[in-house]
């Protein structure tokens, strides 16, 4: 019983990390495309929309860091979800994974190496515009210095964490979720409201 508590206590907070910054990636990314095209409303107040830019930025970068935290301290990263499912595979119906829990297991493992490059540049830029900033970095030289990645690697990095959570999920209780983000675009509807001088009705 307390084996099955600590799998659905571990599972929810890996769910809600992955949502969190699913949404915060969402919003950054589209708030990147549409602000060019609403200039007008943005330079009223640019410090708002460069302040909350770079708080999407910094949250999403951490939410990846938390899901795929390889520190034996942090006990909630898809690392420890996969050695508790290894270490506790009787509170799983075989019926469910069809004696495949292992091969299951191996192919996570191997997933989560094969990521490993993307999630070191991620790493990265936790560290240098993020966390951990050294006191003598040169403040202009961040940007020049920021690795690059593509978008589909951000959103392979989260389908990944998915399919993972979900795949014991599934095994442990028939229990798929569709970890989709919140109302990302509401800020669209703010920003087209605002350029039509409409009363916003939140």
């Amino acid at each position: 019983m307390r084996a099955k508590e600590g799998f659905e206590k571990l599972r929810e907070v890996l769910k809600d990390e992955c949502v969190i910054g699913m949404m915060h990636w969402n919003v950054w990314r589209q708030m990147k495309n549409f602000i060019p095209e609403k200039n007008k409303i943005v330079n009223i107040s640019p410090a708002f929309y460069q302040i909350t830019l770079a708080a999407h930025y910094k949250s999403f970068i951490l939410s990846i860091n938390k899901l795929f935290d390889k520190a034996h301290t942090r006990r909630e990263s898809l690392h420890s979800y996969l050695k508790y499912v290894k270490r506790n595979p009787g509170i799983f119906d075989a019926e469910r994974y069809d004696d495949c829990l292992d091969i299951c297991l191996e192919n996570d493992i191997l997933r989560l190496a094969a990521i490993e490059p993307k999630l070191k540049v991620v790493n990265n830029w936790r560290h240098t515009q993020v966390a951990h900033l050294p006191k003598t970095q040169n403040i202009s030289s961040l940007a020049d210095s920021r690795e690059k990645i593509l978008v589909r690697d951000i959103d392979e990095i989260f389908e990944v964490a998915e399919d993972i959570i979900n795949r014991y999920s599934r095994y442990f209780d028939r229990n798929t979720n569709f970890l989709l983000p919140w109302n990302w675009y509401d800020f669209k509807y703010l920003l087209d409201a605002a350029e039509k001088g409409e009363e916003v009705n939140l």
